[in-house]
């Protein structure tokens, strides 16, 4: 019998997921897979019905589609801002914050590099240094050691010119 974190190790791109056990062990163990939410047995109705609203919530602000295509939502500035994916530059890390670059105007907001990462789509955007994520679709040209983006040259890490070279090839 395959355990629940098993399956998870076997998913090539993980889902939202919502863990339920009765072994309170399993928590920590589930901040390493990302679980989205963890329900201790015995569940009770509204512990769920919390569980799969934060789930859905947070999958309508990252990822709906509209017109223009994918968003986030970002909280800027003390406002709640759209940002179209496609608009995106490239994404600077600056601690524990991110800095967003579009061609319209740039975005300072606090999540982590490895978080921001997350939600956005991996067949459109690499992580091609520990501090810049690009869009695939704006690389410019690229050397061994940066890439350009409308004149702009970011660090490209030596370990990352492969998969970005394997990446451009079939987007």
């Amino acid at each position: 019998m395959i355990s629940g974190f098993d399956f998870l190790e076997s998913i090539e791109h993980p889902t939202k997921t919502i863990l339920m056990s009765n072994n309170a062990d399993y928590a920590v163990k589930a901040f390493e897979y990302t679980i989205s939410y963890y329900l201790l047995k015995p569940i009770t109705l509204i512990s769920f019905n919390i569980a799969v609203r934060k789930v859905l919530k947070h999958h309508n602000l990252i990822y709906p589609k509209n017109g223009e295509g994918e968003f986030v939502l970002l909280k800027s500035n003390l406002k709640k801002v759209k940002v179209v994916l496609r608009d995106i530059k490239w994404v600077k890390a600056i601690g524990d914050y991110v800095k967003i670059v579009t061609d319209k105007q740039n975005f300072v907001v606090q999540f982590t590099m490895k978080r921001f990462e997350k939600m956005l789509p991996d067949d459109k955007f690499l992580r091609i240094h520990k501090s810049y994520i690009v869009n695939l679709r704006n690389v410019d040209q690229f050397n061994g050691r940066h890439v350009e983006i409308n004149g702009n040259s970011l660090p490209l890490s030596r370990s990352k010119k492969e998969l970005l070279e394997n990446k451009l090839m079939f987007s």
